[in-house]
This record gives C-alpha cells, sequence and structure tokens, in this order.
C-alpha cells in the first residue's frame, strides 16, 4: 500500500470527523438559539370531586447558558447544555438550602418546535410551555412633544414657546401667538441623536447647542413607575419602555436628524401647576 493511498484515507478520515462534529454541534447550536427567551406553561387543574381547580402557572427564562424555571417540577436556577442527539437538558443549579453552597445537576428530556417547548422530568407528566412574544432590542415606540427651546436659564429651566393659531379680520390672516413655558431640568436627561443611537450629554453642552431659538423633542419619564400586581414570577411587567433608554434610542436616531436635541424630563417634576 503506497503512502499516497494511506495519507488519502487518513484524510479522508479527518474530512469525515469534521463534517461530522460540525453537524453535530450545528444541531447543538439551532436548539440552543431556539429554547432562548421566556416560556409560560399551565399544568394540573381540572374538576375533582365536584370541585374544581385552575390550573398553576409554570415559567421559564432563558439567556445564553443561563436558564431559570418556576413551578416545574421546582424552582431552579443555574446554567443549562442541550444534548440535542438525546434530546435532554443538563442544568446545574445552585442549592443554598442548610446555610451550604453546593451545585447539583438536573436532567430533563425536551422539544422544541417553534414557539414550543416541552419539557420532561423523569416520573412526571410533560408540560408545553409557549413562548412569550418578547424581544431585547426593539425600536420602542415613545410619547413626545415637538416644541421651540429657546434657552436653558441660569437656573438650568428649560425655556419654551408652544405657538397657538389665531384668525385675524374679514380676511382670516393667520398669525401664531407664542407662550411660554419653563420646564425642570434637574431630573432631567438629555440626549443627542447621532446615527447609531443617541448620546447622553450635559446640561451645559445642551445649552451650548441652543444658541438660537431651536426645535428640540420633549418626552417624559415616569420616575416612580413600579411593577404592577405581578401574574408571573421570573419577570416584572414594568409598563411602557422607558423614554432615555436604548430601545426608544434606537427609533429617536432611525426617525431624528442626527444633532436633534431631546430632553427625557421628569413627569413628578414638572406636574403643572394650578
Amino acid at each position: 500500500m503506497s503512502r499516497n493511498f494511506v495519507g488519502i484515507q487518513v484524510a479522508a478520515l479527518c474530512l469525515a470527523a469534521i463534517a461530522c462534529s460540525y453537524a453535530q454541534s450545528k444541531e447543538d447550536s439551532d436548539d440552543a438559539r431556539a429554547v432562548q427567551g421566556l416560556w409560560v406553561g399551565f399544568y394540573g387543574g381540572g374538576e375533582r370531586d365536584g370541585v374544581t381547580y385552575l390550573p398553576a402557572v409554570a415559567e421559564v427564562f432563558i439567556q445564553g447558558d443561563h436558564v431559570e424555571l418556576y413551578g416545574y417540577p421546582s424552582t431552579v436556577a443555574g446554567t443549562f447544555h442541550l444534548d440535542p442527539k438525546a434530546k435532554q437538558m443538563k442544568i446545574t443549579a445552585s442549592d443554598e438550602s442548610g446555610g451550604k453552597s453546593t451545585a447539583k445537576t438536573l436532567s430533563y428530556d425536551y422539544q422544541v418546535n417553534g414557539d414550543k417547548l416541552t419539557i420532561t422530568d423523569s416520573g412526571r407528566p410533560s408540560i408545553t410551555f409557549t413562548r412569550r412574544d418578547a424581544v431585547q432590542d426593539p425600536q420602542a415606540n415613545a410619547q413626545v412633544e415637538l416644541v421651540t427651546a429657546e434657552r436653558i436659564n441660569d437656573a438650568g429651566d428649560l425655556l419654551v414657546a408652544e405657538f397657538s393659531e389665531l384668525e385675524a379680520g374679514r380676511v382670516r390672516a393667520t398669525y401664531f401667538e407664542p407662550r411660554k413655558q419653563s420646564l425642570k431640568t434637574q431630573k432631567a436627561t438629555v440626549l443627542l441623536v447621532q446615527k447609531t443611537g443617541c448620546k447622553k450629554i450635559s446640561l451645559d453642552e445642551a445649552r451650548s447647542l441652543i444658541r438660537r431659538p431651536l426645535p428640540v423633542v420633549i418626552t417624559y419619564r415616569q420616575d416612580d413607575r413600579r411593577p404592577s400586581d405581578q401574574q408571573y414570577h421570573l419577570w416584572k411587567e414594568m409598563g411602557p419602555a422607558a423614554p432615555d433608554g436604548e430601545a426608544v434610542g434606537r427609533t429617536f436616531s432611525g426617525v431624528l436628524q442626527t444633532g436633534t436635541l431631546i430632553f427625557a424630563l421628569s413627569a413628578k417634576e414638572n406636574v403643572p401647576l394650578p
């Protein structure tokens, strides 16, 4: 047998091993991506002895290799690894009971199909979770006002003009009457729109940019926003996106002209006085 023939065989075996490894890692990667996000399921319930029982809620939160389960089969948190060939999810969970921190490995069977994730704990009925429609990097909505800023005074107040339309005489000539307003900025976030997002700047920097009457964007932040009564345990519903956060910043950057000033003001600080 020639050395060339042996070399070809070795190369072929190596390529086959690489192809097999690639296929397995791709399957592993596909499943790992498919299970990311927030999942909700229900189990139990029904009627027994004339009494109706509501089903219990179970939840799963997966981000990267971090996983948290609530309600089925118990509440655990840790890191996980998927074996796509055996369709098993192995979770390395931290157990801090008894004043000691130990790690334990839990194994579950799983099946993922689109927006459905089925998990089975050995000896228990399976539970199917439905993916909650939630993303981490949207172009989020915000309510804004477009006004003309005149200046920022020495006290740090933003002085703006809002215009009211007037019709004059028989010819119905149109005039616009400016109505001055002073807005508090002590708790404000000031943003400058850039091509790839919004940059946070200081009030002094904003003052230097308002050298003449300048159109600006006003939006209000709820300083005391708190989670409402919660239905879930692994996540909290916080309400509308913060207007000075990255998600809304992406929207501002996509809609507004580069160089536009945005003042995210405290709603509590700017409650209109009677």
